[in-house]
């Protein structure tokens, strides 16, 4: 729903960066046919520009071997609690249907007039006289005007042959798609504002059209002023009084203007790609390595490293990608984002989703919570007593062979740990399955432990990282 929501106000704003342009830059000009093409592409722009999000890769460094699989089962977001967006579409769906119908019923209504009164051929034309009628006006292939309007035969063959003008030109598609545009964003004052201009539009080119058939200027001026200015009847018409005849008048007697004034429509090349960098969305990619593995690397790392990448894209696969989830590294908010973390800094880290994040961090866990801890904390805190430690003995001890076979022992014991799998529990129980397979969506919060944190929860089993999930249904 909420997608919707995003995509309806990016119509619009291309709706205004096209209108903002023909207003700025090309109303004033005689290049009508250029305008027409012009706007009407801004229409199409409106409906297909907001389907494309431009997406820039987001490197997380989770330091993966190769053989390691992130889970590949697309999350599904929690339903929205609110009931505001089901109440924001509802009004919205009803304003649209209420104008589709005025808008077709208009249609209805003058095609059973039409067939009521019947029409005439005059010059190609099908002339539709209507009593009530109190302007003349062209809709689809009928013209049509009142029946008790006179006028001298001159001034009635010129304004017959404006109306022709827009019914070959073909006005009454660019007016259907308009007003497909209006019924979807009903809201929206630009899509009215673009209606009215491409109307204006459509009037400067049927006057043209009348005066490169040979008509004389002036008299053509004259019968336009003669004529009753009235707004039309139907939606979907043009009458030949519409919209201000004194704009009319003065874009007859203006010079052709110079074609190099076209080239303001290249602003909409700087004007889009603000509106794609706007709207773009990250799409986190994790960077897997296989690194050799040294003495004196911390044998959990690569145990738990698919436990990280987890927990890191846990909150991302499942928030809005244009949002980030809130992150927290050693008690205070972190704002350079996950990718900047390298995982071998993490002595723990803690995801919270959805209600849980919500309820602990408000607002601002509306899109997860990442809790990181670094071994920086940990050494720091430990620092202090290992000094004391020291002091207490000084005395160097000698090492033996049994020392030295103890070590080597140790070692050997700490290479092969690292080949073994964290422990894994759900809701408080441990897991033997393949943990990666478990549906993301029902995963309520994430938790990963490493090193003594580990091993003081859970003894022994704990020694390659523990993974702690906590499931929705156990809640």
């Amino acid at each position: 729903m909420k997608e919707f929501i995003v995509y309806l106000l990016k119509s619009g704003i291309v709706l205004a960066v096209f209108w903002s342009i023909y207003c700025l830059f090309l109303r004033k000009d005689t290049f009508h046919t250029f305008n027409r093409f012009f706007l009407l592409a801004g229409l199409a722009a409106s409906f297909l520009l907001p389907l494309y999000c431009y997406r820039y890769p987001v490197i997380l460094n989770l330091g993966l071997t190769a053989s390691d699989a992130l889970p590949t089962q697309p999350a599904t977001s929690a339903p929205c609690a609110s009931g505001v967006w089901p109440a924001a579409l509802a009004i919205y769906a009803l304003g649209g249907i209420l104008l589709a119908i005025r808008y077709f019923a208009g249609i209805l209504k003058i095609k059973k007039l039409i067939q009521k009164q019947g029409y005439t051929q005059r010059d190609g034309l099908k002339i539709v006289k209507l009593p009530g009628a109190t302007s003349t006006f062209s809709i689809f292939s009928y013209v049509v005007s009142s029946s008790s309007y006179d006028a001298s035969e001159a001034e009635q063959k010129l304004v017959y042959e404006h109306e022709k003008a827009h019914i070959s030109q073909r006005h009454v598609a660019d007016l259907l798609l308009s007003y497909m545009v209006c019924i979807t964003q009903w809201f929206n004052p630009f899509a009215w504002l673009y209606l009215h201009a491409i109307k204006q539009n459509h009037e400067y080119l049927a006057d043209k059209a009348v005066l490169q058939s040979g008509y004389s200027p002036a008299l053509y001026r004259a019968a336009l002023i003669n004529h009753t200015l009235n707004a039309p009847v139907f939606a979907f018409s043009h009458a030949f009084t519409q919209y201000n005849k004194f704009k009319r008048l003065n874009m007859m007697t203006k010079k052709s203007s110079q074609p190099a004034k076209k080239l303001a429509t290249l602003l909409l090349i700087p004007a889009f790609a603000a509106f794609f960098w706007a709207f773009s969305e990250p799409e986190y990619v994790a960077k897997t390595t296989n690194p050799q593995p040294s003495a004196q690397a911390d044998t959990a790392d690569a145990a738990l490293a698919p436990a990280l990448a987890n927990a890191l894209l846990n909150v991302t696969a499942d928030t809005t990608r244009a949002k980030k989830p809130y992150v927290i590294v050693d008690g205070k908010e972190y704002t350079k984002g996950l990718h900047t973390i390298d995982p071998n800094d993490i002595e723990s880290i803690s995801v919270l989703k959805d209600e849980a994040a919500i309820q602990q961090y408000g607002k601002k866990g509306e899109n997860g919570v990442v809790i990181i801890t670094s071994k920086a904390v940990v050494i720091t805190a430990s620092k202090a007593a290992n000094q004391h430690k020291a002091k207490h003995n000084a005395a160097p001890q000698a090492r033996t062979a049994a020392d030295s076979s103890k070590q080597a022992h140790s070692s050997a014991k700490n290479a092969s740990d690292a080949k073994k799998k964290p422990l894994v529990i759900v809701d408080g129980q441990e897991y033997s399955g393949d943990w990666n397979k478990i549906d993301q969506s029902s995963i309520l919060s994430v938790s990963v432990l490493k090193d003594k944190f580990a091993v003081e929860a859970y003894g022994e089993k704990g020694r390659n990282g523990v993974i702690i999930i906590k499931l929705r249904t156990s809640e």
